[in-house]
């Protein structure tokens, strides 16, 4: 409480569906995933095609563990194509 009577607090509201764009850089899977679960978001992956098989191979891991923390596995998902025009539809 300040001085003039202004309560300050610091307050964490989700975002609700978050949709990350990375490239060929696959700890960005597991660091946005991580990320935007701390949060309390659910996240929508989509990476580069050189990552392809990483990003799947830490995805399916990360999936293990969040359902065995009794969390829906759909909270994280990864966008199985790299073809560019999905980009669009996510969008929208």
């Amino acid at each position: 409480v300040r001085p003039n009577g202004l309560q300050l607090s610091r307050v964490r509201v989700p975002l609700g569906v978050i949709g990350i764009i990375y490239e060929s850089r696959p700890n960005v899977t597991a660091d946005a995933a991580a990320l935007c679960l701390r949060a309390g978001n659910a996240v929508i992956l989509r990476g580069g095609s050189e990552a392809k098989e990483s990003n799947r191979a830490i995805l399916t891991a990360m999936v293990e563990g969040i359902v065995a923390a009794g969390l829906p596995a759909d909270v994280v998902q990864l966008i199985p194509t790299t073809d560019r025009a999905v980009v669009g539809a996510l969008l929208r």
